[in-house]
């Protein structure tokens, strides 16, 4: 277990030759990315619904609903973390180094416990982009999307969740259930307004 331990934890340290000035760019604070999950969740809501049987899960070491030690435990010490206090969310931040582009990895958790997670690719050229749509396309056995993937949103029986985004940056987003995401917004709405 230990050196399985290393080797994750050496994944997600951080590259020292990620380019500064992008990572500053992502260290907004707590609440706008906040504001960024119910976005992309809301949106998801505009998109095609793609079922697939396989269930949809980031890792087969932690999942949704695990807890925030167990990753940190797992991952090994984050570049940024982000907490709101008073609302019980933190966000934890790695900078990674995947097939030579640098790469944005967000879990994000409320309550302790793991509701979305993203990863964003800072510079990734199109080719690579189709490289990872299909690699997620094949393993949760979806098939015939490539020119759907921006306008569909792939879902488990559980409620599981991946849009993928391609905006200014190449993103992959995992959701938790949808009911859990709407009540931590809701929470967030009156957390909110009574900061205000």
């Amino acid at each position: 277990m230990t050196s399985l331990k290393n080797k994750i934890s050496d994944l997600f340290k951080y590259r020292s030759n990620v380019k500064s000035d992008l990572v500053e760019n992502f260290t907004n604070s707590t609440e706008s990315q906040f504001e960024n999950i119910i976005y992309l969740w809301k949106n998801s809501f505009n998109k095609s619904s793609v079922n697939t049987d396989k269930q949809i899960q980031f890792s087969k070491y932690f999942k949704f609903g695990s807890s925030i030690n167990l990753v940190l435990n797992m991952c090994g010490k984050p570049k940024y973390v982000l907490d709101k206090k008073g609302f019980k969310m933190d966000i934890l931040i790695y900078m990674l180094k995947v097939k030579n582009c640098d790469v944005k990895f967000e879990l994000h958790f409320y309550d302790g416990k793991l509701f979305f997670l993203n990863y964003t690719y800072l510079d990734i050229p199109d080719t690579e982009k189709q490289h990872v749509i299909q690699a997620i396309c094949e393993k949760h056995q979806i098939n015939n999307l490539k020119h759907q993937i921006y306008k569909s949103v792939i879902t488990d029986s559980d409620g599981n969740a991946i849009t993928f985004e391609n905006g200014t940056y190449f993103s992959v987003n995992y959701f938790a259930p949808n009911s859990k995401i709407a009540s931590i917004a809701q929470s967030f709405d009156v957390f909110k307004s009574n900061v205000v």
